[in-house]
């Protein structure tokens, strides 16, 4: 009878964190929006013209794909002035856990 419960309790737990995790690596299973997110965890905060210049792609395409990765919660926009730039959303466990994996590779 415990087995179960615990067993419930691991059914609830993935449940929760999976539809989360399975969006953030399905992001980052996009070669450019990988290579984006380790570019901003290995700095701090990276404009969007900076970004596009990086990747060798334009500033729309840039966008388009931080975008993506915000919207999964991986990174948060910043405006400085004229400028719109980006970081890894450090306020989330997850991304920091997510960022500290492919730090290890860095």
């Amino acid at each position: 009878m415990e087995s179960e419960i615990i067993l419930e309790e691991i059914k609830k737990s993935l449940s929760e964190t999976d539809d989360r995790l399975l969006r953030m690596f399905n992001a980052l299973g996009d070669q450019t929006r990988f290579r984006i997110f380790y570019a901003l965890c290995a700095g701090n905060d990276i404009c969007v013209t900076e970004l596009a210049r990086i990747m060798s792609i334009s500033v729309p395409a840039a966008s388009q794909q931080l975008k993506l990765l915000e919207m999964v919660g991986l990174i948060v926009r910043q405006r400085d002035g004229q400028k719109i730039c980006y970081k890894v959303n450090r306020g989330e466990q997850m991304v920091q856990d997510v960022c500290a994996l492919i730090g290890r590779h860095m």
